[in-house]
């Protein structure tokens, strides 16, 4: 499949999207879940900054439905045929995932020049 498969970028955006869950947790409580479910590692990290709940809000259908894609694109983005994902739904996610990039960076820093000061 090429990388340019807008299904393939959604599982790389669920990808980026787990892995800064898991750097947030890691960071934070020296434990990495083994779970792909992005709600579950979302709730998992939201009490470390009331900014990581506006990272994916809910407040729309198109909200939900994006996230929602996202969500399932970690199985159904390379084995499902029948996953479609839109251009602007995936420029939606990269924007929200560069959102909790930033996010995921300013909190973990902050937090290991905290152990660093102890």
């Amino acid at each position: 499949m090429c990388r340019c498969d807008p299904a393939i970028l959604s599982f790389e955006l669920h990808q980026a999207t787990e892995r800064f869950y898991d750097t947030i947790l890691l960071v934070f409580t020296n434990y990495r879940p083994k779970t792909h479910d992005l709600e579950k590692l979302s709730h998992m990290v939201a009490g470390y900054d009331p900014a990581l709940l506006t990272v994916f809000p809910q407040a729309t259908d198109e909200q939900k439905e994006c996230f929602d894609l996202l969500k399932r694109a970690y199985v159904e983005a390379r084995y499902n045929p029948g996953y479609k994902i839109t251009k602007p739904q995936l420029e939606y996610l990269a924007e929200r995932v560069r959102k909790l990039q930033r996010l995921t960076k300013r909190i973990c820093q902050a937090r290991i020049e905290s152990y660093l000061s102890a």
